[in-house]
């Protein structure tokens, strides 16, 4: 089973890098609750469920790690943007319109 930093239950943006001896890959995904998600990977769910985002990336965690690779996970609950003007605002991570925006 997979173990993971903890992790919070804020909204957010996740990004795993996984690196092995076939190269490195990342994944970048969004949550209203991260440590909720980080749970999905972890227990993927039963039957019906294998062509999911969450079963795909536990088997290909687990394939990395067992191959000798390294799988890293970078964790964001704040965000700004900045304005050609130099002011910086805040974004709310927990609007889905911030993630496809930014």
């Amino acid at each position: 089973m997979l173990v993971f930093p903890p992790a919070p239950a804020a909204s957010g943006l996740n990004r795993f890098t996984l690196s092995g001896p076939s190269g490195t890959r990342v994944y970048i995904g969004e949550s209203q609750r991260i440590a909720k998600r980080f749970q999905h990977y972890r227990t993927p769910g039963g039957p019906g469920e294998r062509q999911t985002t969450k079963f795909r990336l536990n088997r290909l965690m687990l394939d990395t790690l067992v191959g000798g690779g390294r799988v890293a996970v970078d964790i964001a609950v704040q965000a700004e943007t900045g304005g050609s003007d130099g002011r910086h605002s805040a974004l709310d991570l927990s609007q889905r319109v911030v993630w496809l925006r930014s």
